[in-house]
């Protein structure tokens, strides 16, 4: 979006075996592989990661468990949930789980920390109710593995986990769907081998709601759930990235990939990137397209699900920063970053955290993680959407700045403010002139007939 129509809306701001401490600022620790997802009242949960902050184990890298409310609009805020340090009264620390906002609760799955030369992985699947409790699904006899790096997206009343990591590097291919209701797990099907779908972690899975999927505007019936990239382990080699989009329907079990034109371009195969759905179409974020300690990539996707089209996305002003291990959630209700007759869409994509990899002159590499907050606002041209900065990377949030509608009325007004000020000098100054005229002279001082003590 061109810069008069640029800004930003209102904002401001484990377990005994990992470091914690409490944290008593108002945003979240910088923080990688986090769980962030939005709710049906418009909010957003954060929860766990992995984090280096000055504010936490003295600047050296810890485990998190902490829960954050973040609640987007005029009024922007974090907020965290506390829970008490009783055990059993919320999940551990971990990063690299996976989980998303069921009928207005959070449902977690899985996990991983390193304790020393240890490595735990995590089979427990929680759920925060009504932001304000914790609660541990009880385990049954039909229960996934343990795993990290998988990826999970609702669709009506399931939460759908798929792929991850085990141990020893062990990829998974696997799919599971758990009813919320009947609190039950149950295996999905997943596509045949030689289909091209590989096992993999590190991709993305997001919910989609029915929507038109033809040029005729029919509309889909049913919920269902887009997976993207990620990393597959080979026979020669783990760096095997994937770019294809296969979406899976809970209501018929069933899988298909969605191809575009051959000739259509994509984006670069990666993994670790972030995802979100919003108005018809996925966009994906960022994230890393090898295993080498290289710069993670700062470019935005999107994908139509009508006509099967990616569109690499151009925009003006500041933007995040590249990164990788970020997560990303929609904000279907926010509003237009612009007047409608600029093309600008209701809702927006929102950003948060990751890790930046910094190339220094030595060639040693520093790797910078965030807590930030970004929106992106898209609009009908690929080159009018616009990034904004909700939350900075200091530990703050902005000070509370006008909406782009707002602002581009605020300097309308001021120019026609400015107008009329200018209008109003000139007619002052012709008042006078006329005024001077009408008395038929002038008057003795201007006369030069005032002088000394008589002045």
């Amino acid at each position: 979006m061109k810069p008069h129509c640029h800004a930003v809306l209102l904002a401001a701001l484990a377990s005994a075996h990992a470091p914690k401490a409490d944290n008593i600022s108002q945003t979240p620790y910088r923080r990688k592989a986090a769980v962030f997802a939005s709710l049906e009242d418009g909010t957003a949960v954060l929860f766990s990661g992995k984090t280096k902050d000055e504010r936490v184990n003295n600047g050296h890298m810890a485990y998190v468990g902490d829960t954050w409310l973040f609640t987007p609009g005029p009024a922007s805020f974090w907020r965290r949930l506390h829970f008490g340090d009783e055990r059993g009264s919320r999940p551990g620390p971990r990063w690299k789980s996976a989980g998303d906002g069921v009928n207005g609760n959070l449902y977690i799955f899985g996990g991983h920390v390193q304790r020393g030369s240890h490595s735990f992985y995590y089979d427990d699947m929680w759920v925060l109710e009504k932001q304000s409790t914790w609660r541990e699904i009880e385990k049954k006899d039909v229960w996934p593995p343990a795993r990290r790096g998988h990826a999970a997206a609702h669709a009506d009343d399931l939460l759908v986990i798929v792929g991850g990591r085990q141990h020893h590097s062990e990829c998974l291919r696997d799919a599971w769907a758990f009813n919320s209701t009947s609190e039950v797990w149950r295996k999905t099907s997943t596509p045949p081998k030689g289909s091209g779908y590989g096992c993999r972690w590190g991709h993305s899975a997001t919910a989609i709601p029915p929507i038109p999927t033809a040029k005729d505007g029919s509309v889909q019936s049913e919920h269902t759930i887009a997976v993207f990239g990620g990393r597959q382990k080979t026979k020669k080699s783990y760096d095997y990235h994937d770019s294809s989009v296969w979406v899976y329907s809970p209501k018929w079990d069933a899988w298909r990939e969605l191809n575009g034109p051959a000739d259509a371009s994509r984006p670069q195969a990666r993994d670790h990137h972030a995802a979100a759905y919003l108005d018809g179409a996925l966009y994906i974020h960022g994230g890393k397209v090898t295993d080498q300690a290289t710069s993670a990539n700062d470019d935005l996707w999107r994908f139509d699900f009508v006509t099967h089209i990616w569109q690499q996305l151009s925009y003006d002003g500041k933007v995040p920063r590249s990164r990788y291990l970020h997560s990303a959630c929609s904000w279907p209700s926010a509003p237009r970053a612009a007047p409608a007759a600029l093309g600008a869409r209701r809702g927006a994509v929102l950003l948060f955290g990751g890790e930046h990899i910094k190339s220094r002159r030595n060639g040693k590499k520093k790797y910078v993680r965030f807590d930030d907050v970004w929106g992106y606002w898209a609009a009908r041209a690929p080159t009018d959407g616009t990034w904004v900065r909700l939350v900075d990377n200091a530990g703050g949030t902005k000070e509370p700045v006008l909406s782009p509608f707002a602002l581009v009325g605020v300097r309308v007004a001021s120019a026609v403010l400015v107008v009329l000020l200018s209008l109003g000098v000139v007619a002052l100054g012709l008042f006078h002139r006329f005024s001077q005229q009408s008395m038929g002279g002038t008057s003795a001082f201007e006369a030069g007939a005032c002088a000394g003590d008589a002045c």
